[in-house]
């Protein structure tokens, strides 16, 4: 649900009987299809927060073939290989086709 910025001194609104409080940032949460009715009463779209700073993003995750199962939760080798990676994939395409 987006967030609305309130206009300076507002601290709730009502549309359609529902009523919206603002926040201590003086927005609201509210449908996006409420933007036409909010926004000529001086409500403005309220920018998206930002994505976590690569510092704070979590570890990266090894590639499924190399995971470990939890115990109790491994299953048994299967006979066909894994799925092709993009890398297999970019050999395998240019590879002469078998006749």
């Amino acid at each position: 649900m987006p967030k609305f910025q309130c206009p300076e001194g507002t601290t709730s609104v009502s549309v359609g009987g529902e009523q919206f409080n603002a926040d201590e940032n003086g927005q609201i949460d509210a449908p996006d299809s409420l933007g036409p009715l909010l926004e000529p009463h001086g409500f403005k779209r309220a920018p998206e927060a930002a994505a976590p700073a690569a510092d704070d993003a979590p570890a990266s995750t090894l590639p499924l073939d190399e995971q470990q199962a939890p115990e109790g939760d491994q299953k048994p080798a299967e006979a066909d290989p894994a799925p092709a990676t993009t890398r297999t994939t970019k050999k395998a395409a240019a590879a002469p086709a078998a006749e």
